[in-house]
């Protein structure tokens, strides 16, 4: 089965379309290379340790630079309750002054 695809161009693509036909090259071609490129690396697959997986996270969406490493350890929820309840007292105090 055939199927038809139908998209919207820019003016600015369809003048590279233009200029793409006019040198020989058929766009469809280009299209089906560009989806079946594009179908294979989705294909590729997934860590299957979530450990791997974040490695795999991290390095594609690294932090910001000059991020600061968090002051607690977030797997601890006592330290994690303290940390809040010290927070809202400073918050608090600043609050309250006059």
């Amino acid at each position: 089965m055939v199927r038809l695809l139908n998209i919207r161009l820019s003016k600015q693509d369809a003048a590279v379309v233009d200029q793409l036909r006019q040198k020989g090259i058929v766009v469809s071609d280009l299209v089906r290379v560009a989806l079946h490129d594009e179908y294979s690396r989705q294909q590729e697959k997934l860590p299957s340790s979530p450990a791997d997986l974040l490695e795999l996270l991290h390095k594609k969406y690294p932090g910001p630079s000059g991020h600061k490493s968090r002051r607690i350890d977030t797997t601890d929820r006592k330290k994690v309750a303290a940390h809040l309840r010290e927070r809202l007292k400073k918050r608090r105090a600043k609050r309250n002054r006059p």
